[in-house]
């Protein structure tokens, strides 16, 4: 799983939520659909690669790993306090506000069973078992 890149996975009826956690402070220029965005602080700043690209394909491959065909959504989270300009983008949440965001899904997608097989997926591949005996026990 470290190779997917990604901090944190949510398993729900309601979706399947990726987490990738950005550790910046301060003011965010966000352009969605630039390349780099630039983070400010007290007189320092620095630029780093758009998260919202990278946690699109992350979302994609961890669907792939456990064989989902739909339903799993990516989030990209920031430390508490973080300020957006000109606007906070679609799928940026405060640390803070990621349980909010998972439990705004309302209808139902997956199953138990459904998720107990990907929980299984996500547990092979974590261990590097092959996941057709894994599901098997």
């Amino acid at each position: 799983m470290q190779e997917l890149d990604i901090d944190g996975v949510v398993l729900s009826p309601f979706g399947i939520f990726t987490c990738v956690c950005i550790h910046h402070e301060g003011d965010i220029e966000a352009n969605i659909s630039g390349e780099m965005w630039h983070a400010s602080k007290e007189g320092s700043s620095q630029f780093f690669l758009n998260p919202l690209n990278a946690s699109k394909i992350r979302a994609s491959k961890l669907a792939d790993c456990i064989g989902a065909s739909c339903g799993v959504r990516d989030i990209v989270t920031f430390n508490n306090g973080v300020r957006f300009y000109p606007g906070r983008p679609a799928n940026c949440f405060d640390n803070s506000q990621v349980p909010i965001e998972v439990m705004r899904y309302t209808q139902c997608i997956f199953s138990h069973e459904q998720l107990r097989y990907f929980e299984q997926g996500l547990y092979a591949a974590s261990h590097g078992l092959n996941q057709s005996r894994q599901t098997a026990s």
